[in-house]
């Protein structure tokens, strides 16, 4: 099989139904229609419940070619995934713009922001004290989104500090052990595999880093620039949902990407779960260091994955972008 091997468990994730001669799925890539097979479907389908293996499904119907047929056709359009791989199937929906965005207008999202339907009522006895003032603490206070920069470089030796507050290696840099113990970075991660990787796309001169895209060598503490080329016209086309000026005016760019494939291997379909909580640990380190050095910084969700994807030489689905970030010196004018 083309995508799937014998020992994976099959999972019917796309919706379908007979239509006369026809039955129709609403895949990741649009309305697929497979005509002629409506009894083979019907005894197929329900097998496809992540529980049993290919092998034994296809041995259960004879091997028979237009049987083998079919399952190929159904895995090569997403409609059934290996149930430990549900996460292909979940980032070919979760791009963006997403196939069901719901396009809320400005008066429903004003309402939503509003709305505290959704907060606990308070029911009993209740008890608060006062927040410590510490350094943690004042700069929890002082985190904000910043979508106004000054379109001045960052110094060097910020931008080299920011990576690896990070994802930054907690013990000396150098080359990696080859041996227990494991390196430790500067987030948790599952199982300790860490599968995320940064790259940093730099619009401004910063010192020793020039205009380009890097990419971060957690192990060794190392920036390699992998592309001198201005990332800058690439991702003012990419990003959706800031201001464009913004864009223009930030120091740089940070993108991360999860090699999903890598968790995969240990926790199945939760290492999706488990890279996006991963990016999200990186993100909040990322926001404190630029709120302690007095640097913008706004997270990024709005973008177009596969164009990120293009631009970072990744491999989707296996190595996807799942979120990224300004950041940049703050317009003073900044309310």
């Amino acid at each position: 099989m083309a995508h799937i091997d014998g020992v994976a468990k099959p999972y019917l994730v796309c919706g379908g139904f007979p239509a006369g001669n026809s039955w129709i799925f609403l895949g990741p890539r649009g309305k697929v229609e497979i005509q002629g097979a409506n009894a083979a479907l019907a005894a197929l389908l329900p097998l496809f419940d992540g529980m049993h293996e290919l092998a034994a499904i296809i041995g259960s119907v004879g091997e028979r070619k237009d049987v083998l047929a079919l399952i190929e056709m159904l895995i090569d359009h997403r409609i059934v995934v290996d149930a430990n791989h549900l996460y292909r199937h979940f980032q070919a929906y979760a791009r963006y713009p997403s196939l069901f965005s719901m396009g809320t207008s400005h008066e429903e999202n004003v309402a939503n922001y509003y709305d505290f339907s959704h907060v606990p009522q308070i029911h009993g006895a209740t008890t608060a004290l006062p927040v410590a003032s510490t350094g943690l603490s004042r700069l929890l206070r002082s985190r904000t989104s910043c979508r106004r920069f000054s379109a001045a470089s960052v110094d060097e030796a910020d931008v080299f500090d920011l990576i690896w507050s990070m994802y930054g290696r907690q013990d000396e840099p150098g080359p990696p052990a080859e041996q227990l113990p494991y390196l430790t970075f500067t987030v948790p991660s599952g199982g300790g595999l860490y599968p995320l990787f940064v790259y940093l796309l730099l619009f401004r001169h910063s010192g020793k880093f020039e205009v380009g895209t890097y990419l971060w060598h957690k192990e060794r503490s190392l920036l390699e620039m992998t592309s001198e080329s201005n990332p800058l016209p690439a991702a003012a086309r990419l990003v959706i949902g800031v201001a464009e000026a913004a864009i223009e005016r930030a120091a740089g760019m940070i993108c991360i990407v999860a090699d999903l494939e890598r968790s995969a291997k240990k926790y199945g379909n939760h290492a999706y779960n488990l890279a996006l909580l991963e990016a999200g640990h990186l993100m909040q380190n990322a926001a404190l260091f630029c709120t302690e050095r007095r640097l913008g910084f706004v997270e990024l969700y709005g973008f177009l994955a596969e164009d990120l994807a293009r631009l970072l030489e990744s491999e989707p689905p296996r190595k996807s972008p799942v979120v990224a970030a300004l950041f940049g010196k703050a317009d003073s004018s900044d309310p």
